[in-house]
């Protein structure tokens, strides 16, 4: 064999045939390392959810009460009364001065940020417990949502909620009885449980009513 048919290199079909082969084993692969990466944060909000209900216990047996919700512009000082009970999330209360949790957790799905935070900086789960609704006006708040959730009412004395991989929260729409005008129907939504049955980015909030509930 000569030295010049051994150096022959790749013609421009081979070339094109092998770009071919690797553009179709990425996007058969691609899909699947998406879904694994959504399915491995879902379990990662879940266990940064059931430690966060182990640090609401915690608290509810040295004070004889759950912490209130806080706004995002007051984290640090969650004084009543706040504006909503649904646009309520975890204070810094959990945190300081006794350390119920080392640092609060942060919703990796959410859409939201702290007021005047750096856009980096994601929000802590929503939470609301049932005195703060009580105090709102709301007392039924909790009920409703497991009632709707749930197909009947479950007493759950807090919820602790992810946005879930879709990103948006679901409002209570016509379903909501607590107070206010129903939402049009270009605007209504409803709670949803997230199920990735019906895809790893389907729609639905990932709940945790504590205690006992979880995320039956």
């Amino acid at each position: 064999m000569s030295s010049h048919q051994s150096a022959r290199g790749f013609t421009l079909i081979e070339i094109l045939i092998v770009i071919a082969i690797i553009l179709i084993l990425i996007a058969i692969a691609l899909p699947n390392f998406l879904e694994a990466q959504t399915r491995a944060k879902v379990t990662k909000v879940k266990g940064e959810i059931r430690t966060a209900g182990i640090a609401l216990e915690a608290y509810q047996t040295d004070w004889r009460q759950y912490p209130w919700g806080a706004e995002l512009e007051s984290l640090t000082f969650p004084a009543m009364p706040p504006s909503e009970p649904a646009e309520l999330h975890l204070g810094t209360v959990l945190t300081s001065p006794v350390p119920y949790l080392q640092e609060l957790p942060n919703d990796t799905f959410s859409n939201l940020f702290a007021e005047g935070a750096d856009q980096g900086l994601m929000v802590p789960f929503h939470y609301t417990e049932e005195q703060t609704n009580l105090r709102l006006g709301d007392p039924a708040l909790l009920l409703e949502l497991t009632g709707v959730l749930y197909g009947f009412p479950r007493r759950a004395p807090y919820v602790v909620l992810s946005h879930g991989p879709d990103g948006d929260h679901d409002e209570f729409g016509d379903h909501h009885h607590g107070g206010g005008e129903p939402a049009s129907e270009e605007t209504e939504s409803f709670p949803a449980i997230y199920a990735p049955t019906n895809g790893s980015k389907s729609s639905g909030d990932i709940y945790y009513f504590g205690p006992g509930i979880a995320f039956n």
